[in-house]
Parts: C-alpha cells; sequence; structure tokens
C-alpha cells in the first residue's frame, strides 16, 4: 500500500482527531486575520440564518465560536479562511487560472497565479471567469439582460467545492481554473484528485 494511502486511511480512521486544519498556530494572531471579511461572514451568516443573531462583533468571540480559535491559539483553518495578507508558510493557499486559445493546452492567451485567503480565491476566480468568458444578451424585457454563455451558478459551485473540499494539508497543492473556446475545466488538488468540467460553451 503506497504510504499517502495508508497515511489518509489513518486520518478516515481517526476522524476529526488529526485533522490539518485543527492544529494550531502559535505564529499566528488575529493581527494577521482581516477582521472586514470575518464580519462580513459573520453578517451574511446572520441574514441565511446560518449564524445566530446573537454571534456579536467581538472577533476572538467570533473566531472562538467559529472553531478557528482555541485557549487563545488559532489554527490553521483560521488562515486558510481569512489571513489578511499571503503568508509563506501557507503555499498551498494558491489558485492557478489559465485562459487557452483554442480547446487544448498548446496556447495561453492568459495565466495567473493567485496566493491569498479562501474568500480572496474565490472573487479572483470569479473575476478571471467572467473577464474570458463571452456574454450574450436577451432583450425580452425593458432592459437587456445579459447571460454567461455558460451557467453562472454551475461555475461559482464547482470553483466553491474546489477551494472547500480540497486538502490544505499538502503545501504544495493548489486549485485550478483552465478556460477554453468550448470548456472551463477546474481541478482540485485532495487525497483523491478531483476534477470538474463545466462545458456548453458556444
Amino acid at each position: 500500500m503506497p504510504q499517502a494511502t495508508y497515511e489518509r486511511l489513518l486520518l478516515l480512521r481517526d476522524g476529526g482527531k488529526y485533522r490539518w486544519e485543527l492544529f494550531g498556530n502559535k505564529d499566528l494572531t488575529l493581527q494577521n486575520i482581516d477582521s472586514n471579511e470575518v464580519r462580513k461572514t459573520v453578517r451574511l451568516g446572520i441574514e441565511y440564518g446560518r449564524l445566530p443573531e446573537d454571534t456579536g462583533d467581538d472577533l476572538p468571540v467570533i473566531m472562538e465560536k467559529l472553531g478557528l480559535l482555541k485557549n487563545g491559539v488559532l489554527n490553521h483553518a483560521a488562515a486558510v479562511l481569512f489571513a489578511s495578507h499571503e503568508m509563506p508558510e501557507y503555499s498551498q493557499c494558491l489558485l492557478r487560472l489559465a485562459r487557452f486559445k483554442g480547446t487544448d493546452k498548446t496556447e495561453f492567451m492568459d495565466n495567473q497565479r493567485i496566493q491569498g485567503n479562501l474568500f480572496q480565491l474565490l472573487n479572483a476566480a470569479m473575476s478571471f471567469i467572467f473577464k474570458h468568458l463571452s456574454l450574450s444578451g436577451t432583450t425580452d424585457t425593458l432592459e437587456r439582460e445579459e447571460h454567461l454563455t455558460v451557467p453562472y451558478k454551475a461555475v461559482r459551485e464547482g470553483v466553491v467545492n474546489a477551494l472547500t473540499h480540497r486538502s490544505y494539508r499538502e503545501a504544495g497543492g493548489s486549485v485550478g481554473v483552465a478556460v477554453y473556446d468550448d470548456r472551463v475545466e477546474i481541478d482540485s488538488s485532495a487525497d483523491i484528485q478531483n476534477e470538474l468540467f463545466v462545458s456548453g460553451i458556444e
């Protein structure tokens, strides 16, 4: 049995006991956390009924309630979600973006590498996709409505899944988004490689 498979099975057997994201990082402080993003997340969580209205506005209290701070120590998940700037020790918080000419990887039209917290990576991915996917317009109503040539919700769901379900334990991992003339591919470094294809580009 390969070592990587053995280690993955041990982690599955022991449940959340050895989950990387729950390990504390004593070098990580609240000054490294984007408090505005945290409070925005709380506000949206309350609006959508995912968080109680008494979650509050005190940053340490919020982080404790979200399971990101324990005994005064922030864990790795806090950095992945809310780090305010690029941190060298979290090199896996990487997004690879590419726009290829045609339907294969022969020629690049655009190529970017973005590092940041999960919310920054999600925003960067969606901005990149909007930049490179064409829009079609309809005038069934009084106002013109713009539509992506692939379903927006499907693409966003694919990016969110890739970012949230990948394995952050592997420091060399990343999430990739590739836009071709006829499709979008989203791949995620995980214990088992996941790849999503979104087709239907006209």
